[in-house]
């Protein structure tokens, strides 16, 4: 307890300390000027919570879907072995890439299905992007990303990252970038390497930019997926949820997904958006995401059974002598 105590600590330091540097960075050039205080003392406190589920769930599932299936299947895991054929910074780079492509249809589906939808809007009800909104998440995302991520890229490739310190400070301090309130535009390099204008987009109140630019690392796979958005040189939206709906306590982010999972069936749809006359925006296309969405519902009952089976025989053994 005391070493999960210390690492919280230590988790919670390093990004309190991350954000009092992007503050001062975001105060050069703002997209948004006025941006109030309270809006990231709220993001804070969420963190704090946040954090501490996550650090006390996350890597128990992890061992639990991931490891236990790794070690029951072997042969299902590592189907493209490409580690061998990489040496140093390539495997890093390989590595963000595949999570990226991975991240982007996790994230896609949380658009575009809204039983996902419910625990992603959240995060899309920030009125004042900046670089806390970054960890501005309901604690089941982290919950969610095991089973939409690390178990996929598990079983699809044999990937291990040449420093592994290097990939988690990656994966940590990038989407701090890109949630930065930052006036940055990158211009052409914004197809190949996502930014805080890029990802601002994403979180627009405005109905030309609704579902657009889903990726963290690389806009790439936007490109390729239809869903890229190429901002102006000073497009910088105003953010937040276009319906107007607004989370201000945190009781209220810790039980918004669940008062929409139990409560009125029509609100497991995605938020109509509206643009900034507030006009709605048509319905959005039916996606075959939503068809791969189910396929991995599907996937996920089917692992929770393998693992819970797996126990129950291993309980039923030891019990037996």
């Amino acid at each position: 307890m005391l070493e999960l105590l210390t690492t919280y600590a230590s988790d919670i330091g390093k990004l309190l300390l991350i954000y009092a540097a992007f503050s001062l960075v975001e105060r050069l050039r703002p997209a948004e000027r006025g941006q109030p205080l309270r809006a990231a003392v709220f993001n804070v406190e969420n963190l704090l919570i946040y954090q501490l589920i996550s650090l006390l769930l996350a890597p128990l599932l992890t061992a639990l879907v991931v490891g236990r299936l790794r070690a029951a299947h072997p042969g299902a895991f590592e189907l493209v072995r490409i580690d061998g054929f990489l040496d140093g910074a390539w495997k890093t780079v390989v590595f963000l890439f595949a999570y990226d492509f991975f991240y982007y249809w996790f994230h896609r589906l949380q658009h575009e299905w809204g039983f996902l939808w419910a625990q992603h809007k959240f995060h899309h009800s920030e009125e004042s992007l900046n670089a806390t909104t970054t960890n501005r998440h309901h604690w089941l995302e982290d919950l969610l990303r095991v089973f939409f991520i690390a178990l996929p890229m598990s079983i699809a490739f044999d990937l291990k990252p040449a420093g592994a310190g290097l990939v988690t400070f990656i994966i940590g301090l990038w989407p701090v970038f890109i949630h930065a309130n930052l006036r940055l535009p990158l211009g052409p390099l914004s197809r190949l390497v996502a930014g805080p204008q890029v990802h601002r987009i994403h979180h627009s109140l405005e109905a030309r930019h609704l579902d657009r630019n889903y990726a963290a690392f690389f806009p790439l796979w936007d490109v390729l997926f239809g869903t890229y958005y190429h901002p102006g040189r000073d497009e910088y939206p105003r953010t937040g949820l276009a319906s107007g709906e607004r989370v201000t306590t945190i009781a209220q982010a810790l039980w918004l997904p669940f008062g929409v999972w139990f409560g009125r069936g029509a609100a497991l749809a995605p938020v109509a958006a509206q643009g900034s006359s507030g006009s709605a925006t048509p319905p959005r296309p039916k996606s075959n995401a939503v068809f791969w969405a189910w396929g991995v519902m599907f996937l996920m009952v089917l692992v929770s059974l393998e693992v819970f089976a797996g126990e129950a025989g291993r309980h039923f053994r030891l019990v037996g002598g």
